[in-house]
């Protein structure tokens, strides 16, 4: 450990803000601005994003709550209102009927994919355009 535990030097104390500021502020300023382009919620695309990475592009519920870092009864809200859109679909479990899993339909993958070009657009201008590559570099390490 560097330092006193109790204590940051200046730049450590400039790099925590920094760091509060990406946790906390870019994803809200990220999601403002994409739902109103997009029509799809920060916390929406990023269940769709899970569900397009999975295999079968399907995940139980229990699964994409710990993905995403969303409760499982804030997943089910989201999963129910794009199995309403059509974009998911859910199914109980075979082998265990407790289980439910939601897969991406085809028009939840092309909505997903839609998206993907505003999502980059918007890390760029937030974050990437304000780093050096070097910068860029250094917070992949650190993160």
């Amino acid at each position: 450990m560097r330092g006193d535990a109790l204590s940051l030097n200046r730049d450590e104390e400039l790099f925590s803000r920094g760091l509060n500021w990406l946790v906390l502020r870019l994803p809200r300023a990220l999601g403002e601005d994409f739902e109103q382009t997009t029509g799809i919620s920060e916390t929406e695309i990023s269940v769709l994003a899970k569900l397009y990475d999975a295999p079968d592009g399907q995940l139980s519920m229990s699964q994409r709550a710990e993905r995403t870092s969303l409760s499982p009864s804030r997943i089910t809200r989201v999963v129910n209102l794009k199995n309403g859109r059509g974009l998911l679909s859910k199914q109980v479990g075979l082998g265990d009927r407790r289980m439910l899993y939601a897969t991406l339909t085809s028009e939840g993958r092309r909505a997903y994919k839609r998206t993907e070009p505003e999502v980059l657009r918007l890390i760029r201008r937030e974050l990437l355009d304000h780093m050096t590559s070097e910068e860029v570099v250094t917070a992949d390490a650190v993160l």
